[in-house]
């Protein structure tokens, strides 16, 4: 792993020294698995498995928890992947260097259902914006930093588990060819300047920190608030394609995020809420 990338490399050296070891588990669907890989004892919150390459790390960390080994704030990191996805199940391009990170949160309360992906993409702005890029988020789950999409959030939830998947393009940018049609942003690195071990174990701290002790005493439009200060094109007009409206396409102002995730918009003098959409600015 450590020959993929100078980041990984460095991260290796970061989260070691390794130990080679095997264990015996019991597997789901009959039999003893018989499991080899590489240990060291990593000083940070919850455990990560780190795997050089599958299909995606959101498959990974399923497979994890259903063999009862991915506890909250546990990870899956992995340093590529051949089928990584984004929103509505768009493939994520997964290029060495960057952070490819699944983790199980905590379940919220009732009342944040809404917000499960948008608390997490919250954090990880504020956490970036100290250590330097000024991130703003483009409703629901993108992450915008100098007019660069930089990454991207998604949860999946079965049952009572939860995980939620980040995106981070710490060292490389996928080439235009290889992004969708009608792209927003043009997609962008961070410049290398941070490393994958650095910076999962700066945002996985804060973000067992804010579930720990803000969470509980926060009401959802509180949050929202504090969202909507760096929701990308808040007071500016924008077009939004309603995806419960057979796309139809809304031309209004952002006012903020509701306190259930949607999109507010001034529509002709009226409050409109937009639960799923596509949203780029009024050419």
């Amino acid at each position: 792993m450590a020959s993929v990338h100078p980041l990984w490399d460095r991260a290796m050296r970061q989260w070691g020294p390794w130990r080679e070891g095997r264990a015996a588990l019991d597997d789901p669907d009959g039999g003893v698995l018989g499991i080899t890989g590489w240990t060291a004892d990593r000083n940070g919150t919850g455990n990560v498995f780190l795997c050089r390459d599958c299909s995606s790390a959101f498959d990974l960390a399923w497979r994890l928890n259903n063999w009862g080994l991915l506890a909250e704030w546990d990870a899956v990191i992995a340093v590529t992947q051949w089928t990584g996805r984004g929103q509505v199940r768009r493939p994520w391009q997964s290029l060495p260097g960057n952070l490819h990170v699944v983790w199980r949160t905590p379940l919220v309360p009732s009342d944040w259902d809404g917000l499960t992906s948008l608390v997490p993409a919250w954090l990880t702005a504020r956490v970036l914006g100290s250590l330097g890029w000024e991130v703003r988020l483009k409703w629901p789950n993108d992450l915008v930093w100098n007019g660069w999409k930089v990454g991207g959030i998604l949860a999946e939830q079965r049952g009572e588990a939860v995980m939620v998947g980040l995106g981070l393009n710490l060292a490389a940018a996928p080439p235009p060819n290889m992004l969708r049609d009608g792209a927003t942003f043009p997609a962008g690195s961070m410049g290398g300047r941070i490393g994958p071990a650095t910076c999962w174990d700066r945002l996985v701290s804060q973000y067992e920190s804010w579930y720990r002790y803000n969470l509980p005493v926060l009401r959802p439009e509180h949050f929202a608030e504090a969202f909507s200060d760096v929701l990308l094109w808040k007071g500016r007009s924008v077009v939004v394609a309603d995806h419960d409206e057979g796309h139809a396409e809304l031309r209004g102002v952002v006012l903020g995020l509701a306190a259930d995730g949607g999109l507010l918009l001034s529509v002709d003098g009226q409050v409109r809420r937009i639960a799923s959409g596509e949203i780029r600015p009024l050419a």
